[in-house]
């Protein structure tokens, strides 16, 4: 799994499941997701849902922490570290 790959899976899912295709061109992977209002609670638990499931990574309480929310980027990251703990931590 490549983090381009986490990270275009997510712009997919938040483009057409949470913002239903509206302002999606502006959606980026440094998109400042929190601070913009893209992902509010309930939002964040179908997110979750929907990582499990794409990914077969479920993210530890631990890594429930807006950082990891703030763009897709960081939540990649969280992806692969949940789904592959040693391919994220060598990078």
């Amino acid at each position: 799994m490549r983090h381009d790959d986490v990270v275009d899976e997510l712009l997919s899912y938040i483009g057409t499941k949470i913002l239903r295709d509206e302002d999606v061109r502006d959606l980026n992977a440094q998109t400042p997701l929190l601070e913009l209002g893209v992902l509010n609670s309930v939002d964040t638990a179908r997110l979750i849902a929907h990582i499990q499931s794409a990914f077969g990574a479920k993210l530890p309480l631990s890594a429930l922490v807006p950082d990891n929310f703030r763009d897709l980027d960081s939540l990649a990251r969280a992806v692969m570290a949940s789904a592959h703990p040693a391919e994220a931590s060598n990078g």
